[in-house]
């Protein structure tokens, strides 16, 4: 065999492949880093473009499209999003973290879709964070839509649970959420859920026309055999009887709005052909209406023992009665008879809860239920009618004989001597004496102004006398009854026999005997009141004026029945002088009063008390 070189021990040439493999992957992994740092310079330098260009700090040649100005703008809301919800999270912001999730939540239904999956997962990032807090709310709605059904079912019994617990928190809102909830779950198809959340309806709540379907859905869902299915259809039926009457009287109330009373008669009279059942919102807000009229006419006991009567009122159905309102009301004529369109209301307005609560809070103080009557204060003196907690309190302070806490008041005397003639053939009278103060500190308070209240059975005199500097007044153009005798020298007297806001009584002399009298009206609400004044009331009253030796005197004599009735043994009242002077030219007016009411007008809040001790 002939030898090779190989064989011969001839070293052979070392090979070069594994050398140029391993500078390939050098030079590949050298290209790869320096592929990622160009990369990396023109993404920085791009998100750098961009910032500038959306904080136009970056001056172009061409316009900025303003598709790429949007999609930037959403990809910089995404981000800043989930950073915001990372952020909180990190830090157990809750607050923050519950607005960023509903933020980017409500952001991807916008501009993705409401159905999209990174919607669901951050909802249910929220409620797993939140749990059953009452923010988390929404959250549990939006993961209960049919659209996630397939995905979420099996969650849906701590869902209910979750809405179900935070509707407990809610108080009057409680059974509405629920109900809603079983209409969610009936369209889910969800009906063992659905009967579980309408139990507990049944259990919150009694049947009312809030309640109704839910509570005929709920036995159309239970077994015949089920006893609280027979009870519900119970309720259903003593419901059915309420509505009626419920119905026929909002129908009637519409009515009697549609011709307003302007006499307590004449409301009375309307009263009277009301549906025969028991009390509701529709009846009592009429009965609060007539309490109103009869103040009107100074018929102080009347309303008052109406105000007793609403007081006793289960008003339980007031809600009820708003949603009935709801609803358009028409007439439907019966067939075959002629179309007799009565006044048509298209729009009933609902029960009047305010004045129903108010003469309801008067009954409770006149019967001496305190506690109660506070805890109806507390309810009706807030928001808008706030200012009126103070003279509500002073009321209750009154009726309780703590006088000590009114802010200005005075006691009157029973006298047996010395009383005035216009008081024949009267042996006694009631007598107090007020002494005015001036109203700003420019009026000179050396002028001395004061009154007397004599009362009788029957009568009223006031003798209220008026020192006074100058010589001569100037002359009275005002001689004629019920004339503007304010713009002159006068005095003031003003009655609140309810001690309250509806009506007073105001009754101006001047200096020479000529008499305006007036029942001042609120037209307006408790809170926003509006007065305007009513000169065509007129009182049997008599007022005479003279000189004295120090100034004038007006003696005023009127009809007790009205001012001052005889059941009632306190009103606000309150005296006040308007004297003109002339000084450079102009007519200036100093005010005196008693009441702490200055220079405001229709304040019967700032009246004092005059109270008959018996």
């Amino acid at each position: 065999m002939t030898a090779t070189a190989t064989d011969v021990g001839h070293t052979p040439r070392p090979t070069t492949r594994p050398r140029r493999r391993r500078v390939g992957l050098l030079l590949t992994a050298a290209s790869a880093v320096a592929l990622i740092l160009v990369c990396d310079r023109l993404v920085r330098a791009r998100q750098s473009l961009i910032t500038g260009l959306l904080a136009h700090d970056v001056q172009v040649l061409i316009p900025f499209a303003d598709t790429l100005t949007s999609k930037a703008e959403k990809k910089t809301t995404w981000n800043n999003l989930h950073a915001q919800i990372a952020a909180a999270r990190a830090s157990n912001n809750r607050p923050v973290f519950v607005k960023s999730s509903y933020d980017l939540a409500t952001f991807i239904e916008a501009e993705l879709s409401p159905d999209d999956p990174r919607r669901r997962q951050v909802l249910l990032d929220l409620v797993a964070v939140v749990g059953e807090a009452p923010e988390a709310a929404d959250a549990y709605w939006n993961l209960l839509s049919p659209t996630w059904r397939k995905e979420l079912q099996p969650a849906y019994p701590s869902y209910v649970s979750a809405v179900s617990h935070i509707a407990a928190t809610k108080g009057k809102e409680n059974v509405s959420i629920l109900i809603r909830l079983a209409e969610v779950l009936r369209e889910s198809g969800e009906t063992q859920l659905e009967t579980q959340v309408l139990r507990s309806v049944h259990s919150a709540a009694p049947v009312t026309v809030m309640t109704a379907d839910a509570m005929t859905r709920l036995v159309s869902l239970l077994p015949p055999t089920d006893v609280e299915r027979t009870a519900v259809t119970e309720q259903l039926a003593l419901y059915e009887k309420r509505r009626v009457h419920l119905t026929e009287s909002m129908k009637w109330y519409a009515n009697v709005l549609a011709k307003p009373a302007t006499s307590a008669a004449d409301l009375e009279a309307q009263r009277a052909n009301a549906p025969t059942g028991p009390m509701n919102s529709f009846i009592a807000s009429v009965d609060a209406r007539l309490v109103e009229l009869y103040l009107r006419d100074g018929r102080v006991a009347d309303a008052n023992r109406l105000r007793i009567a609403i007081a006793g009122y289960d008003l339980g159905d007031t809600e009820e009665a708003s949603v009935l309102v709801s609803h358009t009301y028409s007439e439907v004529p019966s067939p075959g008879k002629p179309v007799k369109t009565p006044p048509k209301v298209t729009n009933i307005p609902m029960p009047n809860l305010p004045a129903i609560q108010i003469s309801q809070w008067r009954g409770l103080l006149l019967t001496g239920k305190m506690t109660e009557a506070d805890q109806l204060a507390d309810l009706v003196f807030a928001s808008d009618m706030k200012s009126l907690r103070k003279p509500a309190d002073d009321e209750k302070h009154l009726l309780m004989g703590q006088l000590s806490k009114l802010p200005t008041f005075l006691t009157l005397e029973k006298k047996t001597d010395n009383l005035p003639p216009e008081l024949s053939p009267a042996t006694e009278a009631w007598y107090g004496k007020f002494t005015l103060k001036p109203s700003a500190k420019a009026t000179p308070a050396n002028v001395q102004s004061a009154a007397e209240l004599w009362l009788s059975d029957d009568k009223g005199v006031i003798v209220f006398n008026a020192d006074e500097p100058r010589k001569d007044l100037p002359p009275s153009k005002m001689t004629s009854r019920d004339q503007d005798v304010w713009k002159e020298n006068c005095v003031e007297f003003f009655f609140d026999p309810d001690r309250w806001f509806d009506v007073y009584f105001q009754i101006d002399v001047n200096s020479v005997g000529t008499a305006m009298d007036a029942r001042i009206l609120n037209s307006g609400s408790t809170s926003r009141r509006q007065y305007k004044t009513d000169k065509t009331f007129n009182l049997d009253l008599s007022a005479k004026a003279s000189q004295t030796a120090t100034g004038w005197q007006v003696r005023l004599v009127f009809p007790r029945e009205k001012l001052f009735p005889k059941d009632i043994n306190a009103i606000k009242f309150n005296v006040r002088r308007m004297r003109q002077v002339t000084e450079k030219g102009q007519t200036i007016l100093q005010m005196y009063t008693w009441g702490p009411s200055g220079t405001a007008d229709h304040r019967p809040e700032q009246f004092g008390w005059v109270v008959i001790r018996k």
